[in-house]
């Protein structure tokens, strides 16, 4: 079984440096996420990506978001059922005077600060408290760069429930974060309104320095280590607590991924009531 990890981490390697970034797009080329279409239960709507897709009938926890290597011409219809138009505000709409809630432990996540590249401001994590937190270090020129679809998917999915999706850039892995004008291509093409993040370093060995969100959550028992490469993912309990590791050889719309974000999502509005 080891065996087999190493030779999949191998191959993930491999892929980065073979495939295409947004620097290395075509002119043009952009990616869709098709409507938001609501599922039959109580868990997430289905978003389908490409127009022509079918809706694929998934558990009422797991939202399908299709294909995350589909590139093509945008369509910005983002239709809510119920509402008749779903707006998609960014997350740097969250109030930055928002204080911990009294009930939530302010050190550890909710004393780490960051500077946002949506709004330029430098952002407190404790902004955040009381949602369940997706935590990713992203690159605009990583061969997992087309994860930007399933991460935006899930952003949208959630707009209405406990989710808040944080993107943190990074030239640890290959100097594949990107220059700005490089990121804000990928921003576009991906057509990306979750929050992002400056380039910070986020291995223990970074030239840039580890930022201490990072060395926090790389050191938190059942789940410490450095981090392997590009669009590793952290899910974070509304109360700040890490609840799982994924690397970037698990998809954003792996079932079991999926699942998680859904518990955690559910519990975070259970806290909120």
């Amino acid at each position: 079984m080891f065996g087999n990890r190493i030779l999949e981490m191998y191959a993930g390697l491999m892929l980065c440096f073979a495939a295409v970034g947004c620097s290395d797009a075509v002119d043009g080329e952009v990616v869709e996420l098709g409507p938001v279409v609501e599922s039959g239960g109580r868990g997430p709507s289905a978003t389908q990506l490409g127009g022509d897709s079918e809706t694929v009938d998934q558990p009422d926890s797991v939202p399908a978001f299709g294909d995350p290597d589909i590139a093509v011409e945008v369509d910005l219809a983002f239709e809510d059922v119920d509402s008749g138009g779903l707006d998609v505000p960014t997350d740097s709409s969250i109030g930055s005077s928002k204080a911990c809630r009294d009930t939530v432990d302010a050190d550890g996540l909710y004393s780490f600060r960051a500077r946002s590249l949506t709004s330029g401001m430098d952002v407190s994590m404790c902004d955040y408290s009381g949602d369940a937190l997706l935590i990713v270090n992203t690159a605009a020129n990583c061969g997992f760069t087309p994860q930007y679809v399933g991460l935006e998917g899930l952003h949208r999915q959630y707009i209405h429930r406990p989710l808040t999706v944080l993107g943190f850039l990074s030239n640890d892995f290959g100097n594949q974060g990107g220059s700005l004008a490089e990121v804000e291509a990928c921003t576009d093409q991906y057509m990306v309104t979750f929050e992002q993040f400056h380039h910070v370093g986020v291995t223990s060995t970074s030239r840039d320095g580890q930022h201490p969100l990072f060395q926090w959550l790389t050191t938190q028992p059942e789940h410490a280590g450095e981090i392997p490469w590009n669009f590793t993912k952290f899910l974070v309990s509304h109360d700040g607590r890490l609840l799982g590791r994924w690397d970037n050889l698990t998809t954003p719309d792996d079932r079991a991924f999926q699942s998680a974000v859904e518990s955690a999502v559910s519990r975070a509005e259970l806290w909120q009531r």
